[in-house]
């Protein structure tokens, strides 16, 4: 299933995705994606970890995908938001660490696109990095992995 979503989302454009730099760290430093139950995968390698972060900095440039790191002295958001296209957008909720992660799936157009629109004013805020500064710090994550 989680191959199946990934072989779809290579097809889309103009997906937008926010996340915080815990998950960031979390990733990196442990290979933990964390919306993804940890019994449906073993920790992620070190290797692997480097060409996923690779293939988030080309298509943020590519502007296939646009990536945004939450500053988390401005914005403490208590939900991940995923937006594809005006297709779907996937929202994830979590009380606490110990909680089960909440997942809702919202398909309206509309909907979709004036989250899209204030994703995107989320940067002009200065709440989260631009897509440019969020490349950026993936590649010093990289760094830090080799």
């Amino acid at each position: 299933m989680l191959l199946s979503q990934c072989h779809n989302l290579q097809k889309k454009s103009n997906c937008i995705t926010v996340f915080t730099p815990k998950g960031l760290d979390n990733f990196v430093q442990n290979g933990i994606i964390q919306q993804i139950p940890s019994q449906l995968y073993h920790p992620i390698s070190i290797k692997n970890r480097i060409l996923i972060l690779s293939r988030m900095i080309q298509a943020n440039q590519s502007g296939i995908f646009r990536f945004y790191l939450i500053k988390e002295e401005a914005f403490h958001p208590k939900i991940e938001i995923f937006t594809y296209d005006t297709d779907s957008m996937l929202l994830n909720y979590q009380k606490s660490e110990n909680d089960t992660v909440q997942t809702s799936l919202i398909k309206e157009p509309n909907t979709v696109l004036a989250f899209n629109d204030f994703i995107q004013d989320l940067s002009n805020l200065n709440l989260v990095y631009s897509s440019e500064e969020t490349s950026d710090i993936l590649q010093q994550m990289i760094q830090s992995l080799k």
